[in-house]
């Protein structure tokens, strides 16, 4: 894989993720410091190595599964989040443990938190990898509408960069909203 595909995957799954993992955390009354430091350690993960792992086990996994989602793309999406879950009951505890998570009560929340997240997210954060993977013509995607699929190479490295951006100012304001809660 090269580096900037993993680049580009990396930023799609921060892109989709952070603000989503932000806002259910908050909700949930997890302390402001163990989710900021959540996200900051979990992007760094995302970018030292951890997305190449999570799109190779996706593709190995619909390898495994013989998954012919070309002729039925519900059962990419049904795959995705469900690939999405399954990562992360296997990696939150362990992850929200060394973020400083102080008990077992706060582990679990943060645990079952990204387990429902992952679920709900798999198949936007992987459609996210797709769509990004397609925008900085690295591999074209089927999953795109025809408007997407045929913009111009501008057009769609706007749209990522906006996409990206968008979600940093949304984590920023979810905790700002929320700062005098927790």
């Amino acid at each position: 894989m090269s580096l900037k595909k993993h680049l580009v995957e990396a930023t799609a799954l921060i892109t989709v993720g952070n603000p989503a993992f932000t806002a259910l955390e908050m909700m949930c009354g997890m302390p402001h410091q163990t989710s900021i430091n959540a996200r900051i350690y979990g992007t760094g993960l995302i970018y030292l190595g951890l997305a190449s792992l999570i799109t190779k086990g996706r593709k190995y996994s619909l390898n495994y599964w013989n998954i012919d989602f070309e002729r039925k793309k519900y059962l990419l999406d049904i795959h995705d989040a469900l690939y999405s879950m399954s990562v992360s009951l296997a990696t939150a505890p362990l992850f929200y443990w060394a973020m400083g998570g102080k008990n077992l009560k706060e582990i679990a929340l943060g645990t079952s938190v990204s387990a429902s997240l992952g679920l709900f997210l798999g198949m936007p954060s992987l459609y996210a990898v797709d769509a990004f993977n397609d925008f900085a013509d690295i591999e074209p995607s089927n999953r795109l509408p025809e408007i997407i699929k045929n913009s111009s190479k501008k057009t769609k490295k706007t749209i990522m960069g906006i996409a990206a951006l968008t979600s940093l100012g949304l984590t920023a304001a979810i905790y700002a909203l929320t700062l005098y809660k927790n």
